[in-house]
Formats: structure tokens, sequence, C-alpha cells
């Protein structure tokens, strides 16, 4: 969903900020997790001239809840904690 869309002259920031959340329930397996993500993308630009513009980038990923390996029955191996990772 993008939000907060400015541009002003020479100047554009926008953002935008998706979340996902899934459980699926079956009857032989159970509940289980199958969408867990948190994105924001923020982009501040610059126009330096009609055909280029400066920009930068900022984006957050995380997810809500820990995730599991389930390819071995009765087995819950952890393959995801609650996590952040930011990238500039």
């Amino acid at each position: 969903m993008d939000f907060c869309i400015t541009r002003k002259n020479i100047t554009s920031w926008d953002n935008a900020l998706n979340i996902n959340l899934g459980y699926i329930n079956t009857s032989s397996l159970g509940a289980r997790k199958n969408d867990d993500r948190f994105d924001f993308v923020s982009k501040y630009g610059h126009e330096l001239n009609k055909k280029l513009n400066l920009t930068t980038l900022l984006n957050i990923r995380s997810q809500f809840f820990k995730g599991y390996d389930f390819s071995v029955p009765n087995s819950k191996r952890l393959i995801s904690d609650l996590w952040l990772l930011i990238i500039f």
C-alpha cells in the first residue's frame, strides 16, 4: 500500500508499507504459518535535470512470528526468528 507520496518542485518522497500474515489449517498437518511479512520502503528523490534523478532508498523488512521447518514429520526445527533487516 503506497502512502505519503509527496512531489514538490524538483523533489519527491514516496513511501510504501506491505503487511502480510497468513495461516493454513489442514486436517492432516494442523495449523501452519504460510505468509508472514512486514516490508516498509521509503524513497527520496531530487531531480538533477529532465533525464537524471538522484535517489536514496530505505527498505526495512521483518516478520512477526518465528518460522519452522516442517519438512521432517513431528519436528519443529526453528529456521527463522523475529528479525529486522534494514537496507540503505
